[in-house]
Parts: C-alpha cells; structure tokens; sequence
C-alpha cells in the first residue's frame, strides 16, 4: 500500500508526535507522582489483604521499612525535598538492596579476585 504526499505527511506527523512528545518538567513529575501513587495503593490493598484477611504482621514490618527506603531513595523526593539537581528523565532502576551489599560492595564475592589475586573459589579448593 503506497500512501500519497498528504497522507504521508499526515502519518509522519501523527506517529512523531507519539514518539517525541515534549513535556515540562512540572508534567513529568506530576506523571512521575501519579505512577507513584498507583503502586502504593496496589501495595497498601494487598497488605490490607495480608493483614486483615491472613493476619499477617511481619510483611506489615517489612513494607513500612521498604516503604521508606523507597521514599528516600525516590528521585522526585530527592528532588524536591532534599534539593537535589536530578536530570530527567530518571533512572528506571532502583537501588537493590540485598543482605550482602548493603548498598556497596563491602567485602569481596566469590567472583571477585581477592588480595592475592586468586579466585576465592579457586582457593578454597586447593
């Protein structure tokens, strides 16, 4: 199917604008907010659930902590409360926190090299 100059121009106009829309910063962050605000209402049926239907406490512990961490490390608190100069858009992925990295790597994996230069697991073996 071959489309005239006018319905080309028309489709090339149509499909740029989904493409490269321009926003404003205030637009973004009030996006940026509403998705925030979305995936806390998901999280806060679902620990209703947990808690009142289950009667679970320990992922009511758990989320408030995790709750938090999110907030402190969410670019629009960073921005607008700690006054931070993010650029935008932000970074998609969030800090991973898991029980061996708190953050950074403290002490080295079995992957990493160790002092020696040997492979910890090359070094346990021998």
């Amino acid at each position: 199917m071959k489309l005239d100059g006018t319905a080309r121009t028309m489709f090339q106009k149509l499909t740029s604008s989904f493409l490269s829309s321009e926003t404003t910063v205030m637009e973004y962050d009030l996006k940026q907010a509403s998705d925030m605000q979305g995936a806390v209402l998901l999280n806060l049926c679902f620990m209703w659930f947990l808690h009142f239907h289950l009667e679970k406490v320990q992922p009511l512990v758990i989320q408030i902590m995790t709750g938090f961490m999110q907030l402190i490390y969410s670019p629009l608190f960073q921005v607008h409360v700690l006054g931070k100069n993010l650029q935008r858009p932000f970074k998609t992925s969030p800090p991973v926190v898991t029980p061996n990295n708190h953050f950074h790597q403290s002490e080295p994996s079995a992957t990493h090299p160790n002092s020696e230069g040997h492979n910890l697991s090359s070094a346990q073996q021998h």
